[in-house]
C-alpha cells in the first residue's frame, strides 16, 4: 500500500486536483452576460414599452385637444358669421350643424386619432343660440351667446393594450363665445 501523506502521493495528487477545479469553478465567466441580461430584460422592455406608450397617449391627448380647440373655433366663426349674413339678408338664422363641427374636428385631428374611438361628441348652444339652433340641449346659460364642445375619446395603449383590455378615457371640454348679440 502506498503512503496516503506527502505532496507527490495520491492524497496530494487529488487535492491538488480538486484545488484546481475549484479556482476554475471560479474564475469561468462564461454565460454571466446571458444571465444578467435575462434579469435586466423584462425591466427593460417594460420601460421601454411605458414610454412608448405615455407618448402616444400625450400625441393623443394633444390631437384632440387641437381637434377640439379648432371646432368650437369653427362653431364660433360660422355662428358669428351666420348671424352677420342673415342680419344684413332678413333670412333666418342658421346653427352650424353638429355634424359639420365634427367633420371640422376630424379633419383637424383625424389623422392623428382613430374616429371609432370617439365615444362622445356633444355640441351645446347657450345664450339666446339654446332656443334658435335646433338640436342644441337645453342649458342653463350665463349672459352671453356662447357654443360649448365636449369630446370624449377612448384611448388604447398600442403596446399590450388589447391583451390587457386598458381603455384610459380623454374629456376635452372647451367654450368659445358666439361674437354677436343678435338683438
Amino acid at each position: 500500500m502506498m503512503p496516503i501523506t506527502g505532496k507527490r502521493g495520491i492524497a496530494g495528487t487529488k487535492y491538488r486536483k480538486n484545488l484546481a477545479s475549484l479556482l476554475k469553478i471560479g474564475c469561468d465567466c462564461s454565460g454571466v452576460a446571458a444571465i444578467e441580461f435575462a434579469i435586466e430584460a423584462p425591466v427593460l422592455f417594460i420601460m421601454l414599452f411605458g414610454i412608448i406608450n405615455f407618448s402616444d397617449f400625450a400625441y393623443t391627448e394633444y390631437a384632440v385637444n387641437k381637434g377640439t380647440i379648432a371646432a368650437i373655433r369653427y362653431a364660433s366663426i360660422a355662428a358669428t358669421n351666420a348671424a352677420i349674413v342673415a342680419a344684413q339678408s332678413g333670412n333666418n338664422f342658421m346653427c352650424p350643424t353638429p355634424s359639420a363641427v365634427q367633420a371640422h374636428f376630424m379633419s383637424r385631428a383625424g389623422s392623428m386619432i382613430n374616429s371609432a374611438a370617439i365615444s362622445s361628441f356633444s355640441l351645446n348652444w347657450g345664450g339666446l343660440l339654446s332656443a334658435t339652433c335646433a338640436g342644441s340641449s337645453a342649458v342653463a346659460t350665463p349672459p352671453g351667446n356662447w357654443v360649448m364642445l365636449s369630446v370624449s375619446y377612448q384611448w388604447t395603449p398600442l403596446i399590450l393594450g388589447a391583451t390587457f383590455g386598458t381603455v384610459v378615457p380623454i374629456n376635452t371640454n372647451f367654450t368659445d363665445e358666439i361674437i354677436d348679440d343678435f338683438s
